[in-house]
């Protein structure tokens, strides 16, 4: 008894996790999860009525109530009824999916199937229920009701093969194997029972197939959507952010540009004291776009052995928002207090404390000078690979600070005097301790001030702290998608759109990086290639000196120098020089296939 049931008992246990694993989280609310969603649960409910219901019937209630137990029992074909019909809608569902694209009249067809397919299922139930059903022995039924269920079967088989012909061409997508499956092991099912009819190998089938589906059809979690919806705001965000502050500081930049001209345009040649005031003019204006472009603009400079590093990870949001609330309540009612601070700043690792004292302070400084008026509070951020640099931007309209009080701020440097330590302890320092401390921490400061107010600029480069466990996704990358990686170092646009292709077709990762400086600091961030490409010619840093600067980082991949047409010859010096090997553009395909291969 037990032996004709034991693959029901197992697709049962099947069936139950099936049903745990997928009701456990949200799915999309779509078609295919709903058909699927009925086909858990109707399978469930047919491997009990089999497991339970049908032994007790068959092997118990037959000799007590023989009426009762045929009852029970065309349970199950109701049950074969219901699973083949949904089967066929979800098989009609992904086969007009691919043939029709508008939503409107894949509806209408999808409303119209389900219909159909009711009304036959109602009458199928009318035509069990009536029709007889013979019980043989304790092994299987038969009689004119199971016939039935067998040619309604046959029939909605026969129009999966109809409704597959139509879709020839898409029935290579995964999510036509659980039909090819279904017809495959129905087959081979038939002809078992056909030799042991006493086995019940139908509902364990159809379980099997319904655990299968569920790799195949759209069923992405709804939490990870949720994350990846959260990234892809994040990332326009910061596009946007970034935008932003490039265009304003371009209005910077031509803004003194402006004013240079249009000195040159008034000033009185003939005049020495109008030509002297004029050039202290243009020396000033100079000073606020030489700041502008390197230390602000300029991310190149950025090096990471260079930075002084205080093993201490921190939020910059909670340090501003610590200080805003301070802010907040010491300023003058009369003051209208702005703020511009971008939401996706990442977690640094620094000084956070004394870029906590510097930035109260600069801002307490100018809150001083304002009886009314405004204060505008503004944070910038640029990153470079696991970097970033942080222009603070602190504007107001109080009064004007003179040119020698800012020359004294901004040339305050060397070591700190006794006081000056001492003063450090305090909660606010004075601007030019704020000075010191700045140039200490390896960042830079500006101080423009003029008849409409007073506009400080401070810049400071920070470590993005990592964490010392691998991230998810480089995890899963790396695991399962172990394709080779390669770093294309060139600024040949044609050269690089064919290495692109070549490393697609040979499902190849690859960075494209223009300049051999940026390569250098990409690899001093700690990013891994297999194989690095270099092209010889480049403007700023060669290929050859790209190579010796790479190499002094002790990295040990392979760097293959690129060359044009007809310098083979040529290559072979460049590997006594210490390059990996060479690859030639007049023979790209086989030269990237040959390295490939070998390395």
């Amino acid at each position: 008894m037990l032996n004709n049931i034991l693959f029901s008992v197992i697709s049962l246990l099947y069936s139950i996790m099936i049903m745990i694993i997928y009701f456990s989280k949200n799915r999309l609310p779509n078609e295919e999860n709903k058909v699927y969603k009925y086909l858990i649960i109707c399978n469930f409910f047919g491997l009990i009525i089999e497991v339970f219901l049908a032994t007790f019937a068959i092997h118990f209630l037959v000799d007590i109530n023989l009426n009762l137990a045929v009852f029970i029992l065309k349970f199950i074909l109701y049950y074969f009824i219901i699973w083949i019909s949904l089967f066929t809608y979800y098989i009609y569902l992904i086969c007009t999916k691919d043939r029709v694209s508008k939503e409107d009249i894949l509806n209408k067809k999808l409303n119209k199937m389900k219909k159909c397919l009711k009304i036959l299922v109602l009458i199928s139930f009318i035509v069990i229920t009536i029709l007889p059903m013979k019980i043989h022995g304790f092994n299987y039924t038969y009689g004119a009701s199971v016939n039935f269920v067998y040619i309604v079967s046959g029939i909605l088989i026969a129009s999966w093969f109809y409704l597959l012909i139509r879709n020839i061409h898409y029935i290579k997508s995964k999510k036509y194997t659980p039909v090819f499956t279904f017809i495959a092991l129905g087959f081979i099912v038939m002809i078992i029972q056909s030799i042991y009819p006493e086995l019940t190998l139908m509902i364990p089938m159809q379980t099997f197939i319904t655990f299968l589906m569920y790799f195949t059809i759209e069923n992405p979690d709804i939490k990870m959507l949720n994350e990846l919806y959260k990234s892809k705001e994040l990332a326009e965000q910061n596009y946007v952010d970034k935008y932003n502050f490039l265009f304003e500081t371009a209005a910077e930049v031509r803004s003194p540009l402006k004013e240079i001209k249009d000195i040159c345009n008034n000033v009185d040649i003939d005049n020495k004291e109008s030509v002297k005031g004029s050039l202290e003019l243009v020396k000033s204006i100079t000073k606020h776009l030489d700041f502008t472009i390197n230390n602000v603009l300029d991310i190149s400079v950025i090096d990471v052995n260079k930075l002084k590093i205080i093993d201490t990870k921190y939020s910059l949001e909670n340090i501003l928002e610590d200080i805003l609330k301070r802010i907040m309540k010491e300023k003058n009612p009369q003051v209208k207090f702005e703020q511009k601070i971008p939401k996706n700043i990442p977690i640094l690792y620094g000084d956070y404390i004394k870029l906590k004292q510097i930035l109260y302070s600069i801002l307490v400084n100018s809150l001083e000078r304002l009886k009314e008026g405004y204060l505008l509070f503004k944070v910038d951020i640029l990153e470079k690979y696991d970097f970033c640099r942080i222009i603070f931007t602190i504007s107001d309209n109080g009064n004007r600070v003179s040119i020698e009080t800012i020359n004294e701020i901004l040339s305050a440097t060397g070591e700190f005097s006794k006081e000056e330590l001492e003063e450090l302890e305090q909660k606010e320092i004075n601007m030019k301790l704020c000075q010191k401390v700045v140039k200490i921490m390896g960042g830079s400061m500006l101080i423009q001030s003029n008849s409409q107010g007073t506009e400080t600029k401070l810049v400071i480069d920070q470590r993005i702290y990592q964490d010392n466990k691998e991230d998810i996704l480089e995890k899963y990358i790396h695991e399962i998608y172990k394709s080779k990686k390669i770093l294309i170092i060139s600024q040949d646009k044609e050269l690089i759109s064919s290495l692109k292709r070549l490393c697609q077709s040979n499902n190849i990762s690859y960075t494209n990086i223009y300049y051999g400086y940026d390569a250098i600091d990409l690899l001093k961030s700690g990013k891994c290639y297999d194989l690095i490409l270099v092209s010889r010619e480049m403007k700023e840093m060669n290929g050859y000196e790209t190579f010796q600067n790479i190499k002094s980082l002790n990295i040990k991949t392979p760097i293959i120098i690129i060359l044009n047409d007809n310098q083979d010859k040529i290559g072979k010096h460049y590997i006594k020089d210490g390059f990996t090997d060479y690859l030639l553009v007049n023979n790209l395909n086989e030269d990237f296939k040959r390295i490939i291969n070998k390395y």
